[in-house]
């Protein structure tokens, strides 16, 4: 069993993320930049070839990057 993960697109519009961030400097002022994506588990019964590994960052990439 293998277990590998892939990052995804953004989760939130750069819009909501600004304002996320806003909210957390009232904390924790010294944050000075925020990034949100999608994160994706993939599981593997084997080691996948190239070609399978090509096939899964395609099926897994939409949206805005």
């Amino acid at each position: 069993m293998l277990i590998e993960s892939v990052a995804g697109s953004a989760a939130y519009t750069a819009f909501r993320t600004s304002k996320l961030l806003q909210t957390i400097q009232q904390d924790l002022p010294d944050v000075e930049a925020l990034q949100v994506q999608f994160l994706h588990l993939v599981h593997f019964n084997r080691e996948p070839d190239s070609f399978e590994r090509q096939v899964i960052q395609q099926l897994l990439h939409y949206g805005e990057s």
